[in-house]
């Protein structure tokens, strides 16, 4: 990934220049090493001291870069439909049913072309689907926790088919997800990284959404998990060109001058914070069709869905039970841009499982090592899958070496820290799967830690707080510090003073 990283080595490897940035190819010198050592890279980046002066204003990370302060998660009337007095440009537009209504291409939640379009996204998991020749299975376990509860609430019949004859119709105003984080991926701007450098040219804005089983949810006891699912949706979208990636995060850096309530505790309707006006009045231009209109479905600047779930597999016993992670994208008519659905993917940088240890990727990571190494690399599109899987527990490495003496360790760890099931998996050792995790009612969603690390920093150039993590590949002696907050804001920071190219490669899964 591209994030501050130091290294202890154990074993004498090939190593790269120390401090400021380098040439990408320099990384002939070798030693055998047992002090840190912190590794700098050139353009594809990984950053040891961020160079970029720090702004007048801090960059607060809470309130720029990932807000989950509960009296803008649970504002009363934009996270809800039924607040009493709230103006009608707040009610509900942070709501999942109104983004994916919008995504739809409509405007109102009760429009049938609404509710068609959730139902054939939502149909995906209930049938096997062939993805760039691998085999997507289907997740059937959908259809008890989250599917028939919410067809219940729609007033249909359990068990009644989304789509075709005796299809009934969900209420998307009681859609069954709770709004868990906003992600400001600013730090993506002017990476041309994984051969997206279009879709990155300004950056991500992105929503994070918690699925709930209504059935659980309306009988929970205060001691349980209140409905909530280990399930996750977040929907990605493109910072519109229409503002320099640099005016974008200026744009939203000014979400840190604004304070946060000092409770967490939302007010009840019509009541509205400071804050939350703010965050709407930068975020409505991006999450609201319309503005673009040469985008699909009236404009949407939806960029692609992606989920993240144990809870639809039905296939093993609890303690068995596999992760998964899917990518969806809105896929159009030939030659119009309306009526486009969301359909499975190939997920990015991420192979099928069925890859691994195999000639084919093997020979992928001899040939692009180096690239790889300094995480700049773009997975050849023969090797993507589109349902990365990781198991419950620790389980065994997902993506091991398949030829030590020819590829490193820090290639296999760049690798698979690439990849959607390593990264949420063991090479962060965020073994619950979630970066930004499901949360109760009355509480704030949690971080991973490699994603709580504080930006806080004594000198300006260097944090001091970093997550140290032993390489998940026992063999290769290696440890990482981590600090991923800490590069997101010191792209903000280069951002702030006019530099459009990236100064570090971005993964960019969350």
């Amino acid at each position: 990934m591209n994030l501050n990283r130091i290294i202890r080595w154990g074993v004498s490897l090939s190593t790269l220049a120390l401090g400021g940035c380098v040439d990408a190819g320099a990384t002939g010198a070798t030693a055998t090493q047992t002090d840190v050592e912190r590794v700098s890279e050139a353009s594809g980046a990984v950053v040891t001291a961020c160079p970029f002066p720090e702004p007048t204003e801090p960059i607060a990370f809470e309130k720029e870069l990932v807000i989950r302060h509960r009296s803008v998660v649970d504002d009363p009337c934009r996270t809800t439909w039924t607040g009493a007095g709230c103006l009608p440009e707040r009610r509900g537009v942070w709501t999942f049913g109104h983004m994916m209504t919008l995504m739809a291409g409509v405007t109102s939640p009760d429009d049938p072309v609404a509710k068609q379009f959730m139902a054939r996204w939502l149909s995906t998991w209930e049938t096997d689907q062939t993805i760039n020749g691998h085999l997507v299975a289907r997740r059937s376990g959908i259809r008890a926790v989250l599917i028939d509860p919410w067809l219940q609430a729609s007033g249909c019949m359990p068990g009644a088919p989304l789509l075709g004859p005796g299809a009934c119709a969900l209420d998307l105003r009681k859609a069954p997800f709770r709004l868990l984080a906003f992600v400001n991926r600013v730090d993506l701007s002017g990476s041309a990284s994984h051969g997206n450098a279009a879709a990155h040219a300004s950056g991500e804005f992105r929503v994070v959404f918690g699925a709930l089983n209504l059935d659980q949810l309306q009988s929970a006891a205060p001691d349980d998990r209140q409905g909530v699912l280990d399930a996750t949706v977040v929907l990605e979208y493109h910072l519109p060109q229409i503002l320099p990636g640099h005016t974008w995060a200026y744009y939203l850096h000014g979400l840190s001058t604004i304070p946060l309530p000092a409770s967490s505790i939302p007010h009840a309707a019509p009541h509205s914070t400071v804050f939350s006006d703010a965050l709407q009045a930068r975020t409505d231009g991006i999450l609201r069709a319309g503005t673009d209109p040469w985008r699909p479905n009236r404009g949407s600047f939806s960029g692609q869905v992606r989920t993240n779930e144990v809870s639809f597999d039905i296939s093993a016993a609890p303690g068995d039970k596999v992760w998964e992670m899917r990518e969806h994208r809105l896929q159009c008519p030939p030659g119009i841009l309306s009526g486009c659905q969301l359909v499975t993917s190939t997920t990015a940088q991420t192979p099928p499982n069925t890859l691994a240890g195999t000639a084919s990727l093997s020979t992928y990571l001899i040939d692009d090592q180096a690239q790889i190494e300094t995480a700049s690399h773009s997975l050849s599109a023969y090797l993507r899958g589109a349902a990365s899987q990781a198991p419950t527990g620790a389980g065994p490495l997902l993506w091991s070496n398949p030829d030590p003496t020819a590829i490193s360790g820090l290639a296999r760890h760049g690798f698979s820290l690439s990849t959607c099931n390593g990264c949420h998996h063991q090479e962060t050792s965020a073994t619950s799967h979630f970066h930004i995790a499901p949360r109760k009612a009355t509480m704030q969603s949690g971080l991973s830690p490699f994603l709580a690390a504080s930006i806080a920093s004594s000198s300006g150039d260097m944090p001091d707080e970093e997550l140290l993590l032993d390489d998940p590949d026992l063999t290769t002696g290696l440890q990482f510090a981590y600090n991923e907050p800490w590069r997101r804001a010191c792209e903000v920071r280069r951002l702030l003073t006019g530099r459009p190219s990236a100064y570090t490669s971005p993964i960019g899964h969350f």
